[in-house]
């Protein structure tokens, strides 16, 4: 049991890593709009900008490591071991319904983000699903 949550948790940061590399590469090749060059975090109270960026990255792999613990733990506690697509398209969308309607108005950023931009949940729900890829890729190769 241990073995499995501990291999949903390497997935699921694995699979943010990825994502989080390619936030940081797209843009440099000028790949993505202009929208997305002010999602930098720039600087968190008297923290200097490269500071801010390195919590931030830390903060995202924490919460992909979780995500995928918390996926591993559902499977644990069902006695599926199922990483099909149906589940993990489930799962992205619980994911985006918890940021979405948790964290976004807890930091400020409305229901979904819609006080930042009407297409952040749109946006949310393709990251989630390519996380819920990602991640499924990692645990079919480490299995």
């Amino acid at each position: 049991m241990i073995r499995l949550l501990l291999l949903n948790a390497f997935a699921g940061t694995a699979a943010g890593a990825v994502l989080i590399l390619l936030s940081f590469i797209l843009p440099r090749l000028g790949l993505t709009g202009d929208r997305h060059r002010e999602a930098d975090p720039g600087e968190i109270g008297s923290m200097p900008r490269r500071q801010a960026n390195v919590l931030s990255t830390a903060i995202h792999l924490l919460i992909f490591g979780l995500l995928g613990m918390g996926y591993g733990a559902i499977l644990v506690s069902s006695g599926l071991i199922n990483y099909s697509v149906v589940p993990l398209l489930a799962y992205a969308v619980l994911a985006t319904l918890v940021f979405g309607g948790i964290v976004f108005p807890l930091e400020g950023s409305g229901l979904f983000g819609w006080r930042e931009d009407h297409w952040i949940a749109a946006d949310l729900f393709v990251m989630n699903c390519a996380w819920a890829f990602l991640y499924w890729m990692v645990v079919v190769a480490i299995q």
